[in-house]
């Protein structure tokens, strides 16, 4: 199957995907709850070696797989979407992945509508040293002075560069992605911060694993093509390093995938896997409907610095689309 990227439908792709979004709304938060619950149960159920439901082994990770991929899906329904007076126009709420933190700078209340993101005031008087060679403390310090985005710069260099020295402590933290997140969120205009937030994501995607699992996220990918939709100019060097390194963060984790096909792996991924979930994100994420070529861009990147083979792409966004189907007369 041989897909041209150039060729590929992102916008009636998105169209399908965001009418099932809002063909979606209709539900409540109880299937989303009840489906994660049983994704717990069934992942205590492999770690323990018991059966579940009757099923046990590679059954057993089939059905996590499929739970997975319907969670992924269900994320759509922590998204608003109106139409302004009746009007054909439709507008997307950020995408929410890690801790209800929004890649675009909003957070989402009880009801499920927006509301400014509010940085927490930093300790009273000058800013506190920290260790940089401890994630606790580096954490700590993003969350502190999550207000400053000077103390945020320092911050998440200390975390890129821990990233870089061992990506599965980083990603191990509860509370690390999270607040690199929220960071972005809050200082979005702020080129340091956004330089230095990809270089951390890029440098915990080395972990192929940690790629697979807590990387392959709506929120994260949706923070890394708002940053690569910026194309900065090249003589703004810091803008440029995070361009890059939105492109490169990308690229590694759906790297993370490819490999985990070739090898025949038969360990579960988070969700519909790499791909398929840089899709969906791409269906409700502002930067990529203003700009028609930031995706098939990305996805020329990938294929000519030859991350993922074109068949693959192909088989993953039939694996997102085939999820969902636009309702009569469309977006």
């Amino acid at each position: 199957f041989w897909l041209k990227p150039s060729s590929l439908s992102f916008r009636g792709f998105v169209r399908s995907l965001r009418a099932c979004a809002r063909a979606m709304l209709g539900g409540g938060d109880g299937e989303l709850g009840e489906i994660q619950r049983e994704l717990q149960a069934v992942k205590s159920a492999l770690r323990d070696n018991t059966p579940y439901l009757g099923l046990s082994g590679e059954s057993l990770q089939r059905y996590l797989l499929q739970l997975n991929e319907k969670e992924n899906l269900l994320l759509s329904r922590h998204l608003h979407l109106s139409t302004p007076n009746g009007a054909g126009a439709v507008t997307a709420a950020p995408a929410v992945g890690v801790a209800g933190i929004s890649a675009g700078g909003a957070v989402l209340g009880g009801n499920g509508a927006q509301a400014p993101l509010q940085a927490a005031k930093p300790p009273p008087g000058e800013p506190q040293a920290f260790n940089r060679d401890d994630v606790a403390a580096v954490v700590t310090h993003m969350c502190s002075y999550e207000a400053v985005a000077v103390e945020s710069k320092k911050a998440l260099r200390a975390l890129s560069s821990l990233a870089y020295k061992d990506a599965s402590s980083v990603g191990g933290h509860e509370r690390a992605l999270q607040q690199l997140l929220r960071l972005l969120a809050l200082h979005s205009e702020d080129a340091g911060v956004r330089q230095w937030a990809m270089k951390a994501i890029s440098n915990m995607a080395f972990d192929k694993a940690l790629a697979l699992r807590k990387l392959c996220d709506v929120a994260v990918f949706s923070a890394l093509l708002a940053v690569f939709a910026r194309s900065p100019d090249p003589k703004d060097k810091v803008s440029q390093d995070a361009y890059l390194g939105a492109g490169e963060a990308v690229a590694r984790i759906v790297d993370a995938e490819k490999t985990h096909v070739e090898s025949g792996s038969k360990e579960p991924v988070a969700g519909a896997g790499p791909l398929a979930t840089l899709f969906i994100a791409v269906s409700f994420s502002e930067p990529a409907w203003k700009d028609k070529d930031v995706v098939p861009k990305l996805i020329n990147q990938l294929v000519a610095n030859e991350v993922v083979p074109t068949g693959l792409i192909a088989e993953r966004f039939v694996v997102a689309g085939s999820a969902v189907a636009a309702p009569e007369g469309g977006v």
